[in-house]
C-alpha cells in the first residue's frame, strides 16, 4: 500500500503523485497491483470526483488536536 499524506489539502495533482508511486511500487517492489490512499485534513471536490474513477485508490481525512498545560516548578 502507498500512503500519500498531505499536511493540509489534498488537491487534484495529489492523485498523479500517488499513481506514480503506486506504479513504481508495482514495477520494482510488488507482486501485484498495490493500493493507495490519500490522507489530508481537507479533500477538495475535484479530487473526490477523480478518485471515484480510479480503482484501488481511496481517500481519508484526518483531524488533529492538542492541548498545552503549564507546569509548576
Amino acid at each position: 500500500m502507498v500512503i500519500e499524506l498531505k499536511l493540509s489539502q489534498g488537491r487534484n495533482k495529489t492523485l498523479g503523485q500517488l499513481l506514480y508511486y503506486m506504479a513504481w511500487v508495482d514495477k520494482y517492489l510488488g507482486k501485484g497491483p498495490c493500493r493507495g490512499i490519500i490522507i489530508a485534513s481537507e479533500i477538495e471536490e475535484p479530487l473526490r470526483v477523480a478518485v471515484g474513477r480510479v480503482p484501488g485508490v481511496s481517500l481519508a481525512k484526518y483531524r488533529m488536536s492538542f492541548t498545552i498545560e503549564a507546569l509548576q516548578g
